[in-house]
């Protein structure tokens, strides 16, 4: 038994059928959305949050349980019209939305680490078990941004690698 234990408040969320936990400090606000909401900076997925836009970050993607946009096997016009939640982080100065299928709710959870050899990602900063058995995964706000970032920067660099 470690000596000492880290316990958070959590938001939890399923993403690509994943069940995941943010920390409620990093949570600013929630907002309702669906696929025809998304417009494309850049080539990169952006929702528009009252006056100014926001980056989305779907954790699917960013930690690789999903390969590619459209993987769920639903056409255009059903994405367009797919209801989700935005989760608005605030990680330093900057603000990003994360893509969440359903929320599940607020918990405390006591973090666990993750074992280094098992899970090789950084935007993870440990796991929970749930009273009825389930995992959660749960998620360093501000490494997520960074990762995203990463992600899309690698996208447009394969899109401009193409274009040549």
């Amino acid at each position: 038994m470690p000596l000492t234990l880290a316990i958070i408040k959590a938001l939890l969320f399923t993403a690509s059928g994943q069940l995941f936990a943010l920390p409620l400090l990093a949570v600013s606000e929630i907002a309702r959305a669906e696929g025809s909401d998304i417009v494309f900076l850049d080539g990169v997925e952006n929702y528009r949050l009252r006056d100014r836009f926001i980056s989305l970050v779907r954790p699917g993607f960013v930690l690789s349980f999903e390969r590619r946009r459209g993987g769920s096997g639903m056409s255009l016009r059903a994405e367009a019209r797919a209801k989700f939640f935005v989760i608005v982080l605030a990680a330093g100065d900057k603000r990003y939305g994360v893509v969440a299928d359903e929320l599940i709710g607020e918990k405390e959870l006591v973090i666990k680490p993750l074992d280094t050899h098992w899970v090789q990602n950084d935007a993870l900063a440990g796991a929970s078990v749930l009273g009825d058995g389930r995992v959660v995964l749960i998620m360093d706000a501000e490494m997520v941004f960074r990762k995203a970032v990463k992600y899309e920067r690698g996208k447009v660099v394969q899109r401009e690698a193409y274009a040549v």
